[in-house]
């Protein structure tokens, strides 16, 4: 291996505070990095400062009442999922 590029979106694991809910996601970034600097790999950490912090609020809604639902219209649309996950998994191998 000539030089390690982590594969993921993400910020600065050691700059940040993060919401209770993912600390674990920051835990195991952290861990990872650590171990990568130890083993004396050739490496480049990529932050590209949370470009999608606004699908955390909008799509999970970490601070909302899990007791509750919003549903925008008559509530008869039906929608296509897969599609999303598609996309995000076509951008995430570009990068």
């Amino acid at each position: 291996m000539k030089r390690f590029f982590p594969s993921e979106f993400g910020i600065e694991s050691g700059r940040v505070k993060v919401l209770p809910i993912f600390q674990f996601v920051m835990d195991n970034k952290v861990e990872i990095r650590k171990a990568v600097e130890e083993a004396g790999i050739p490496h480049t950490f990529i932050a590209g400062n949370f470009f999608a912090e606004y699908f955390i609020d909008v799509l999970m809604r970490p601070n909302e009442n899990e007791d509750t639902v919003t549903v925008y219209g008559t509530g008869e649309t039906k929608g296509a999922f897969l599609e999303m996950s598609i996309k995000i998994g076509l951008l995430q191998s570009h990068f």
